[in-house]
Order: structure tokens, then C-alpha cells, then sequence
């Protein structure tokens, strides 16, 4: 070994665990530490002396003391985990109040954004419909007047495709066309 060692303590830096190494002490010693001189003061009194009652006087006032510090600790420990235990409760519950208020704010403004939209891409889909079928009113009653007929005796060249550009600008799956004559 580098250092010189003290009597009685030779080889006892080979027992010492890694984890001591640095410290000097583990966590498990320091808990056991604790929960034994818990312990003492918890379930047993340190032992009275015969005949000398001013060392006795002293034992008993220590472990009253000891005793009430105990106490202290412990109900400082259980006010400390109530008052964990209510701050997280309020602040769950604070945050559902908010955040439901929030969700339920920003599900109606969708939702009336997403039927305007439908309602506006309705409209549009209607005009749509509306200006093919003036469309192909207009190009029915403009070929009878270049050929001179009148509508009922009328046979349009071209129809089809007529009607098929119909259909696609109006994005209609069926286009139908029925006259109506006054």
C-alpha cells in the first residue's frame, strides 16, 4: 500500500466495496444508520442506571426529548406528503378545468370552420351545376338559331361532347338534360 496504514488496519481498504470507495460510507449503511437510531428512541429507552438518579434524570429527559423530536419529524414528514398530495390534486384538477374548457372551445371552432367549408364547397358545386346546365341551354338555343330551326325540331351535331364538358365542369356523376317548353 502508498499510505502508511494505522495498527488494526491493515487490508481494510480491500474490503471496502467500489461504491464506498469514495465516500467512506454507502447508501446502505447511512439508511440503516437512520432506521436504528430511529428504533431506539421508538421502541426501547436507553437503560437507567441503579442508584444514580441524577444520570437517570438526564436518560429520561433525553429520550423524551429524542421522542418528541421523532414525532416532529414524522409529522412533518406526513403534513409534507399532505401538502404533496393536495398541490398535485389542484393542479390536476385546475389543468382538466382549463384544458376541457380549451378542447371543448377548440372543437366547436373546428367543427364551424369545417361546415363552412362544406357549406362554401357546396355552393360552389351548385353554381357549378347551374352555369353547365346555361351552358348547354345556351349552346342548344344558338345552334338552332344559326340552322334556322326552332327548338323542339332541333337535333344538335356534337352533343355528346357537349354534354361531357358539361359534366365535367359541373363534376356531376349523371348529366341529364329534359327541356321544359312553355
Amino acid at each position: 500500500m502508498n499510505r502508511a496504514e494505522p495498527d488494526g488496519f491493515e487490508g481494510f481498504q480491500d474490503e471496502v466495496p467500489q461504491e464506498r470507495a469514495s465516500t467512506g460510507f454507502s447508501r446502505s449503511m447511512m439508511m440503516s444508520e437512520s432506521r436504528l437510531s430511529e428504533s431506539l428512541f421508538d421502541n426501547t429507552d436507553v437503560e437507567l442506571e441503579e442508584g444514580n438518579e441524577e444520570s437517570n434524570e438526564a436518560v429520561r429527559e433525553v429520550n423524551a426529548v429524542a421522542k418528541k423530536e421523532i414525532a416532529g419529524v414524522k409529522l412533518s414528514k406526513c403534513l409534507f406528503l399532505f401538502l404533496v398530495l393536495v398541490t398535485a390534486g389542484l393542479v390536476s384538477a385546475g389543468t382538466y378545468v382549463f384544458m376541457k374548457d380549451e378542447e371543448d372551445d377548440d372543437y366547436e371552432l373546428s367543427y364551424d370552420q369545417f361546415s363552412i367549408a362544406m357549406k362554401d364547397a357546396v355552393d360552389v358545386h351548385v353554381e357549378h351545376i347551374y352555369l353547365g346546365f346555361e351552358s348547354m341551354a345556351n349552346f342548344i338555343s344558338s345552334n338552332a338559331a344559326l340552322n334556322g330551326e326552332t327548338f323542339p325540331f332541333h337535333t344538335t351535331k356534337n352533343f355528346e361532347a357537349e354534354g361531357e364538358s358539361v359534366r365535367k365542369f359541373s363534376r356531376a356523376e349523371i348529366f341529364g338534360f329534359c327541356p321544359f317548353v312553355e
